[in-house]
């Protein structure tokens, strides 16, 4: 409830004493509403609270987190992207620039991590096979992205890939790849099955 000095729907809220910040002074009614320090009731209501307290710092760097990460837009993202796996094979400079310097790969099906730019870039340069890839879908969701791909190696059969990307900004920190065949549909699932594909056939090698 609002204290008595207090106007109508204001609510007290209590501070950790931590912080040890002077009293902060807020905008009412064309005079000013005095707010206590930490450590004694300061007063809130909406985006008029106190902004010198722990709590209040701690929400306002997580709206700020959250800003940044909504700046990566999907149509930004998915020109970064094919931009990426279209050059890869080709110009492995441009390829990776998706990657901050501290990036770290993983292929849980091999078990392998390679922590750092430098130490996937180089093996990929060297790679034994022509790959050519094919972006079926891009899933987007603040600083995390799915993307599930097509590949080819020496124009053998697509083969299905599943990229797990953690994003930093606009570049790649963290990502996880997985690889796989695919497979013929299961006569006995037919009953259930619907008319329409997951997804539309595969490109042409």
């Amino acid at each position: 409830m609002a204290t008595p000095s207090s106007p109508r729907g204001w609510i007290p809220e209590v501070h950790s004493r931590a912080c040890g910040h002077p009293p902060c002074v807020l905008p009412f009614r064309g005079g000013h509403w005095r707010v206590p320090g930490c450590g004694d009731t300061a007063v809130t209501r909406g985006a008029r609270q106190c902004t010198g307290c722990p709590r209040t710092r701690r929400r306002q760097r997580r709206r700020t987190v959250r800003s940044v990460v909504q700046m990566l837009s999907e149509p930004d993202l998915l020109v970064a992207l094919e931009r990426h796996w279209d050059y890869e094979g080709k110009d492995y400079d441009i390829s990776h620039e998706i990657y901050h310097d501290d990036a770290v790969l993983e292929f849980p099906q091999s078990g392998e991590r390679f922590e750092g730019l430098k130490n996937f870039k180089e093996w990929r340069s060297q790679y034994p096979a022509k790959l050519r890839f094919h972006i079926r879908r891009i899933t987007h969701r603040d600083d995390f992205v799915v993307a599930e791909n097509l590949i080819s190696y020496n124009g053998d059969p697509w083969m299905y890939t599943v990229n797990l990307m953690e994003f930093r900004d606009d570049k790649i920190a963290h990502e996880r790849i997985y690889i796989m065949d695919g497979w013929p549909a299961a006569d006995w699932r037919s009953p259930w099955r619907a008319d329409t594909n997951a997804d539309p056939p595969a490109p042409p090698l």
